[in-house]
């Protein structure tokens, strides 16, 4: 079983095989470092520590103990790491580069604490999303049908609204006052026909007939109620 971890700014293996536990990194070590070891349960086999490391020979003479030396700030320097974020996302905007402290002679990033701050370069500037912004615009769906086949009534309706292209593809509402130019007609009058002329019938009439003056034509003479006087003229 083994694992890596980053601590102290450098990278780290831990491993346990045959029941032994080794702890590995290619340094330098930025300061000194404690190794804590646990005794086992009494009765228990002993517990032993063995450790070694590798120096320059540049530094040879100037071991004086045998403590683990730190290696020259020479050895790491500041490297462009990324860019910032750009101030803008449409338009034109401005990004700056950020720097992190490498090793030399892996070129593998560390923390910046190790790198002399003194030597660290200004931040370097560029442009960055130079293509025009997104503008609303009036976005008009399709005619609704005519509310009227003919007649001076029909009207027909749409929707009418103004959006601002989004960068991830949807729309975003914005107010009309936004938008250039005049809103699209959202109303309009249709199919304003004359309707096909029909014949409508209506409640039939009371209607009475009385007696031709001069006795034009035959009639039947009777009498109703309360004396009235009825004439039936043939044809009416």
């Amino acid at each position: 079983m083994s694992r890596t971890f980053t601590a102290m700014g450098l990278e780290w293996e831990y491993a346990v095989e045959d029941a032994k536990e080794s702890l590995k990194t290619s340094g330098p070590l930025p300061e000194a470092i404690a190794v804590l070891v646990l005794p086992p349960a009494e009765g228990g086999p002993r517990s032993s520590l063995a450790y070694k490391y590798i120096i320059h020979e540049d530094l040879l003479p100037l071991i004086g103990s045998n403590n683990v030396l730190l290696e020259e700030t020479d050895t790491y320097e500041w490297a462009l790491k990324s860019w910032a974020p750009c101030t803008k996302a449409c338009g034109g905007g401005i990004q700056f580069t950020k720097y992190g402290c490498r090793r030399r002679r892996d070129h593998h990033m560390v923390q910046r604490h190790l790198c002399d701050h003194r030597k660290r370069p200004k931040p370097i500037r560029r442009r960055c999303n130079q293509h025009p912004c997104a503008q609303p615009a009036w976005v008009t769906e399709e005619w609704g049908a005519c509310s009227r086949s003919c007649g001076k009534l029909g009207v027909q309706t749409r929707g009418v609204q103004c959006l601002l292209p989004l960068s991830n593809g949807t729309h975003k509402a914005m107010p009309a006052k936004a938008c250039p130019g005049d809103r699209p007609e959202a109303r309009r009058p249709c199919l304003r026909v004359p309707c096909p002329a029909q014949w409508r019938m209506g409640a039939w009439s009371q209607v009475s007939c009385s007696q031709r003056a001069g006795g034009a034509g035959p009639a039947d003479t009777f009498s109703g109620e309360s004396g009235k006087r009825w004439v039936w003229v043939s044809g009416c």
